[in-house]
């Protein structure tokens, strides 16, 4: 990839980048095509969750995924993450420094569950783990839930093959409708959040993660039986 801006907020930046209808095209292109691989990234990853979940359904009688979704980061998101870090908006610096631009959510049934399905999505020979965050075991300060995973996968391509980061969220059903509420609750822009309401947020989350655990007890006393 070539080291060009996609975007940039400098009006000299922009006066050169549109007096050059060619450069722009290039920049489009490239930017086109880099989204393509995370999309490929997506797909390996997504079609090896199904896989498992139709193989661990025919074996279990039960399936240890309930959900799985998909995104790739929007292009004002990637260039906003970047100047946070103090970089410039470029493909080079997207594929060097960003690692959540494809990202997967897997929601599961039960606690057990996150663990199985990573223990066998990381035992695939072309899957390699970057960084791991449990922050089930180790919740966030506002009771934020969940299995974070940064990993490659190895992506065959027409010309090429690549291997792709991905950024995959593991969680509970519980722990992914306090996640989406929380999200909706913060998502007003300009706004403080109220101590009493963070407060209250985590106490929630909390009573949730304690409910996860009493259902992980009924499924370890009925369903390993």
């Amino acid at each position: 990839m070539n080291n060009e801006l996609i975007l940039n907020k400098t009006a000299e930046d922009n006066k050169q980048i549109i007096s050059n209808p060619q450069a722009m095209f290039d920049i489009a292109m490239q930017f086109q095509q880099l989204m393509m691989m995370y999309e490929g990234g997506i797909k390996q990853i997504s079609t090896k969750l199904e896989i498992l979940q139709d193989d661990f359904e025919s074996k279990h009688l039960r399936n240890p995924i309930e959900s799985i979704s998909s995104r790739i980061k929007e292009p004002m998101s990637i260039a906003d993450k970047l100047q946070r870090k103090g970089l410039s908006v470029t493909i080079d610096n997207i594929v060097e420094n960003l690692y959540d631009v494809a990202g997967i959510r897997v929601t599961c049934p039960f606690i057990s569950d996150v663990y199985k399905v990573t223990e066998l999505l990381l035992a695939h020979d072309d899957i390699k783990l970057i960084k791991k965050k449990d922050y089930i075991k180790k919740p966030k300060q506002n009771g934020y839930r969940s299995l974070h995973l940064i990993v490659e996968v190895a992506v065959y391509f027409s010309d090429q093959k690549r291997s792709i980061p991905v950024e995959i969220q593991i969680r509970t059903i519980a722990m992914d409708f306090w996640a989406a509420l929380e999200h909706q609750l913060h998502y007003k822009k300009n706004y403080t959040m109220p101590q009493n309401v963070e407060e209250e947020l985590k106490s929630i989350a909390d009573v949730i993660a304690s409910n996860d655990k009493r259902m992980q007890k009924l499924a370890d006393d009925i369903l390993d039986k």
